[in-house]
């Protein structure tokens, strides 16, 4: 579902790519960055940002699984073959305040730019 209010940048991650449609019924064949689908689940929504340009779209996905190599998705008012074509190229981003994580584990963004010390 689109959404007309833009969210702020920072807090955003980029967590996959749109390669290219897949099939008649809207599905979008994507590259992943994240380790898993649940990263696409979990957060509700996605931020789609398309090629050359500098607003994002909001969607709910509404399905996510593995093809190959990448993952084919499925999102709210995404449809056709047509719809997803327009989509080709665009960035996908998540609200990093949704993703989830087990106690001990950071993500990369979270430790960019920190200190390494060995204990000895």
């Amino acid at each position: 579902m689109n959404s007309p209010k833009q969210p702020s940048p920072e807090r955003l991650i980029l967590i996959a790519k749109i390669t290219r449609p897949h099939g008649l019924d809207g599905y979008v064949r994507i590259q992943a960055f994240a380790c898993s689908e649940d990263s696409f689940l979990s957060s509700g929504s996605v931020y789609i940002r398309p090629e050359g340009k500098d607003y994002y779209l909001k969607y709910r996905v509404l399905d996510i699984r593995p093809h190959k190599n990448l993952y084919l998705l499925r999102l709210e008012g995404v449809s056709s073959r047509t719809q997803a074509e327009s989509l080709r190229g665009a960035s996908i981003f998540v609200d990093k305040r949704n993703l989830k994580k087990e106690e001990g584990e950071y993500f990369w963004f979270e430790i960019l730019g920190m200190r390494v010390y060995l204990q000895d």
